[in-house]
């Protein structure tokens, strides 16, 4: 719950953890400390995704830098019925989709996929207020039996070719570390 001096603002999900393509079905929750009017609310479902890779320069060592994209990819929004009275609570319940067939919840070395709902209210006259709950999405990828007899696709740049030579899985899963051995097979000699 996140308070200012005139209202407090929570949000009640029914859980942390929901799978792609299922709903997030929200409760936000408004008490205001004095009447106070309301230009209006909304609740998102918001999806960071944070990329790590060795950057070189030409005067430095190499370092590690991070590009990071936030996308909402679901929102909904609310009206009070007029001014917020002193005292009185407001209770509105809001739906937000979860995409199917998107990326799930991960974090590894290379990529962070993380997902949030904040909502926010709109005061006239004064500070708006937020609240934000951390969620995690779950993938609905199996062990891809089905494909596993398919070749990979490829990408042909004329310099190597990739695979893999073992997997610990063919599942990735939040939270859990996916190793193996990537094979790289030069076709000619280049720099990467």
């Amino acid at each position: 719950m996140f308070t200012n001096t005139l209202v407090d603002l929570g949000l009640e999900l029914p859980g942390t953890s929901f799978a792609e393509g299922a709903t997030v079905d929200a409760t936000v929750r408004v008490m205001a400390a004095r009447d106070v009017t309301a230009a209006g609310g909304s609740l998102e479902l918001v999806r960071t995704i944070t990329y790590r890779y060795t950057a070189w320069s030409p005067y430095a060592a190499p370092f590690t830098a991070a590009a990071r994209a936030a996308e909402v990819v679901s929102r909904a929004s609310f009206q009070p019925d007029g001014p917020l009275a002193a005292g009185r609570p407001l209770a509105r319940p809001l739906t937000l989709a979860v995409p199917a067939g998107g990326p799930g919840s991960a974090h590894t070395e290379l990529v962070e996929i993380d997902w949030a709902v904040p909502a926010r209210l709109r005061i006239d006259q004064g500070r708006d207020v937020e609240a934000t709950r951390p969620i995690t999405v779950l993938s609905k990828a199996r062990d891809c039996a089905a494909v596993a007899h398919i070749p990979p696709e490829v990408e042909d740049q004329g310099a190597a070719v990739l695979g893999f030579e073992s997997l610990s899985s063919r599942r990735l899963v939040a939270d859990q570390p996916l190793s193996g051995v990537l094979t790289v097979q030069p076709l000619r000699p280049f720099s990467a």
